[in-house]
C-alpha cells in the first residue's frame, strides 16, 4: 500500500514539473518572438498564464492531499 501510494506520488509529481517545465519554455520561446507586441499584451499574456499556473498547482495540491 505505502509503495503504491509512493508511487503515485512520485508519478505525480514528475507530470506536475515537466508541465510547469514546458510551459516556461513556452513563455520564453514566446517573449524572445514576439518583438511587435506591446507591453501591456505582453503583461496581459503573462498574468493569464499566473493565474493558470497557480490555478494548477492548487488542483495539484488536492490531488496530493486526496493521495495522502
Amino acid at each position: 500500500m505505502a509503495v503504491d501510494v509512493m508511487r503515485q506520488i512520485t508519478q505525480m509529481q514528475g507530470q506536475f514539473m515537466r508541465q510547469t517545465f514546458e510551459e516556461i519554455d513556452e513563455v520564453i520561446r514566446e517573449n524572445l518572438a514576439y518583438k511587435n507586441v506591446t507591453p501591456q499584451e505582453q503583461m496581459a499574456k503573462n498574468t493569464q498564464r499566473v493565474q493558470n499556473a497557480v490555478q494548477r498547482a492548487v488542483e495539484h495540491s488536492g490531488n496530493m492531499s486526496q493521495i495522502m
